[in-house]
C-alpha cells in the first residue's frame, strides 16, 4: 500500500506527535486500513471462517478513544473496484494464493505455528466485515461514508472541502491525492507521525531541485504506484533524479528521454507505458467521489480545459444520483448493485438545529478554515470567530509571546 520508500524520504516534512495535539478537529479515517490492522489479531479465526468480533472492537475502541480527546471521526470505506487498479489487484491476489498454498503445505506437515504466522499475510477484509462495521457506526451515531470507488480519493475530497481536517491512515498514497495533515502509523496510545503536504516541496532534496507538488506526484508515479507498476530498474531514487534534471512539463516528450537523462542506454520506455503514466496522473486528479453536501458524484478536482470525462472511465463511471446516494449510505450490495437497505441518518431530511455536525444533515456546514491551520499558526482565526485564547495541552493559557509568533506566520 502506497509508494515504497516514500515516508522515510519525507521525514523532514513529518513530525512525531500524539494525536491529542490535533484535538478540536475532524479525523477522516481510512476504514479499510483499520480493518486490515485489526485482522492481525484474528487472522487464524478468519482463515478458518470462524465468527469473530475482534475487528469491530478494534475500530470502535479507536473511535471512542479519539472522541474522548475531542476528535470527531468520519470513517471512509472503499467502494467499487477501480479499473485503473485492476493490475495491482490481480498481483495481490496471485501473491495471496501462493501464500495460501504454502500455509496448506505447512499444516499438512504438522507445522501449525509456522502456518499461523503466515495466516496474517492472507487475511482479507470482506464486504461482510465492512458492512458489520457500517451497521455498528449507525448504532453508535458515528459518521461514515462509502466511497463510490477508492477511499483515498474520497478522503482527499472531504479534506479539500474542510469536511475533515486530517487523515488517519497507513497509506502514503493519500499524499499523492493532495491531502494535508496526514497522520501515519497511529498506535493504541495515539502516537504517530504527522506529514504535511505543504512541507513536501520544502524538503531539502526537493527544494534545491525546484520541485512543485505536481512534479512530486509524477516522481511517485514513475517509481511505481497502485495504478502503474514501475519500469524495471526505476525506483524512487532514480525517479527523483530524473525529475530533478528535467524542467519540461510535457510528459509525452520527456518520458522517452528517460534513458538519456539517467544514462541507462538499455532502458526502454514503451508508448503504452507513457499512455498509462498520463492516465495514472489523471486518476489521481479526477477520480470520481461523492459529495455529501450536493448528494451526488463529482470528480475529485474540476476537469481542466480539454478534458473529456467520457475518456476517463478508468477513473470511475458516474452512477445515477439516487443510486450514488444509496451507495454512499451503505445501502447497496456491491456485487449486484441492488439497493438492499433504506437507512437514513438522523437529520437527513430535516434538522431541528441551524447547524449540525453530522455530514448527512440538511443543515450541515463545513468550517470555513481548517482549525489545524489556526492551531499551528498558518492562518488567523476568522473575524467572526470568538477570539478566545486556546488552552495549551496542560490546560494553561498560551503566553503573549506565543500569540505573537502565531501572528507573524500570517
Amino acid at each position: 500500500m502506497g509508494i515504497t520508500g516514500l515516508l522515510p524520504l519525507l521525514k523532514p516534512a513529518s513530525k512525531d506527535m500524539k494525536v491529542e495535539q490535533l484535538s478540536g478537529s475532524v479525523a477522516l479515517v481510512d476504514a479499510y486500513c483499520w480493518l486490515h490492522r485489526a485482522t492481525i489479531g484474528c487472522a487464524t479465526d478468519l482463515y478458518y471462517g470462524k465468527e469473530t468480533s475482534h475487528y469491530l472492537k478494534f475500530c470502535l475502541t479507536r473511535v471512542e478513544f479519539l472522541e474522548k480527546l475531542g476528535i470527531k471521526c468520519i470513517l471512509v470505506f472503499d467502494g467499487l473496484a477501480l479499473p485503473a487498479k485492476q493490475g495491482t489487484k490481480d498481483a495481490r491476489k496471485e501473491t495471496r494464493d501462493k501464500t495460501k498454498a504454502q500455509i496448506a503445505a505447512l499444516l499438512k506437515q504438522g507445522k501449525e505455528k509456522d502456518a499461523k504466522a503466515m495466516m496474517r499475510r492472507v487475511s482479507e477484509v470482506t464486504q461482510e466485515m465492512a458492512r458489520k462495521l457500517i451497521i455498528a457506526c449507525r448504532e453508535k451515531n458515528i459518521d461514515y461514508i462509502v466511497a463510490p470507488y477508492e477511499a483515498d480519493a474520497q478522503i482527499a475530497y472531504l479534506m479539500k472541502k474542510n469536511i475533515g481536517h486530517f487523515v488517519i491512515t497507513e497509506d502514503s498514497d493519500l499524499l499523492l491525492f493532495g491531502c494535508d495533515y496526514v497522520f501515519f502509523k497511529m498506535d493504541k496510545e495515539g502516537r504517530g507521525s504527522l506529514t504535511r503536504k505543504r512541507k513536501i516541496t520544502k524538503v531539502p532534496e526537493f527544494k534545491s531541485a525546484k520541485f512543485t507538488f505536481e512534479k512530486f506526484r509524477r516522481m511517485c508515479i514513475l517509481s511505481g504506484c497502485d495504478y502503474l507498476p514501475n519500469i524495471p530498474g526505476i525506483g524512487l531514487v532514480k525517479s527523483k533524479l530524473f525529475f530533478s534534471l528535467t524542467e519540461c512539463d510535457d510528459m509525452k516528450k520527456e518520458l522517452p528521454e528517460l534513458p538519456s537523462y539517467l544514462n541507462m542506454k538499455n532502458l526502454k520506455v514503451p508508448d503504452e507505458y507513457i499512455e498509462n503514466f498520463l492516465n495514472s496522473e489523471k486518476t489521481f486528479k479526477y477520480q470520481l467521489v461523492f459529495c455529501p453536501i450536493k448528494r451526488k458524484m463529482v470528480p475529485l478536482e474540476p476537469y481542466d480545459n480539454g478534458i473529456d470525462p467520457k475518456t476517463l472511465e478508468y477513473a470511475g463511471k458516474m452512477l445515477d444520483d439516487d443510486l450514488a446516494l444509496e451507495f454512499a449510505l451503505g445501502n447497496v450490495d456491491m456485487e449486484t448493485m441492488k439497493v438492499i437497505d433504506n437507512y437514513r441518518p438522523p437529520s437527513f431530511e430535516h434538522s431541528p438545529k441551524d447547524s449540525d455536525d453530522t455530514i448527512w444533515s440538511k443543515s450541515y456546514k463545513p468550517k470555513d478554515v481548517n482549525p489545524l491551520d489556526i492551531k499551528f499558526g498558518y492562518v488567523e482565526p476568522p473575524r467572526n470567530m470568538e477570539q478566545k485564547k486556546r488552552p495549551n495541552s496542560n490546560g494553561s493559557s498560551p503566553s503573549p509571546k506565543k500569540s505573537k509568533q502565531i501572528k507573524k506566520k500570517k
